[in-house]
């Protein structure tokens, strides 16, 4: 995969360099998007020459999908761990499946990035992100779908994942507007998770209509 990192004998000063990468990728991405990636700024802010780029993760897409599975996948391994605990401990409960899917984002306020990085990474267009995020994503959304149909089985499976995209829509524009002056609020503040999660699930609450 154009993600994987090189081994070589000499690997640790290698591998600080790609981790250079990764991390001045990973601002750029947050701040102005895939667009905003470009090699040459990536280089620049890494003090890396851009064949060193190229080495590692063989293109600027190679360097997307490094950036966001390294943040993504042990948010998403956080998420399959508490549904699991959800689904024994709050059986049929919208609120605990939202919980388990919900938290693992907001939850570690040390790694703002992470949030920022999430929520950028759903803005991106569909031909960027979209082979990606279906690959990471398709055993959790497959799981939490399955989750809230038990929540809720007068909905179809259908009717559930499009209501579960349109949490996965209200998360992110949260995470990326935290500060704006029309929709203040404080990621940390637990009345404002407490808020989004009510409006989420209130989207599970009503009547089905159609498929």
């Amino acid at each position: 995969m154009a993600g994987t990192m090189v081994s070589t004998t000499n690997a640790q000063p290698m591998c600080e360099t790609a981790g250079k990468i990764i991390e001045a990728a990973e601002n750029l991405l947050i701040v102005s998007g895939f667009s905003g990636m470009s090699a040459r700024a990536v280089a620049k802010a890494a003090k890396v020459n851009i064949a060193a780029m190229r080495y590692y993760f063989g293109s600027k897409q190679g360097l997307f999908e490094a950036v966001v599975r390294q943040r993504i996948a042990p948010v998403n391994a956080e998420r399959l761990a508490r549904l699991a605990v959800a689904e024994t401990e709050r059986p049929g409960s919208v609120d605990a499946v939202l919980d388990a899917f919900l938290l693992p984002v907001f939850a570690v306020q040390s790694e703002e990035n992470a949030r920022l990085l999430m929520a950028r990474v759903m803005a991106e267009p569909a031909e960027i992100a979209g082979p990606l995020l279906s690959n990471l994503f398709q055993e959790v959304i497959e799981a939490f779908v399955e989750a809230l149909h038990e929540c809720r089985p007068e909905h179809s499976r259908d009717a559930i994942a499009r209501r579960l995209s349109f949490v996965v829509g209200a998360m992110s524009f949260s995470l990326l507007n935290a500060k704006p002056r029309r929709f203040k609020a404080a990621l940390d503040d637990r009345s404002f998770y407490e808020e989004l999660r009510a409006f989420c699930a209130g989207g599970f609450e009503l009547a089905p209509k159609g498929p």
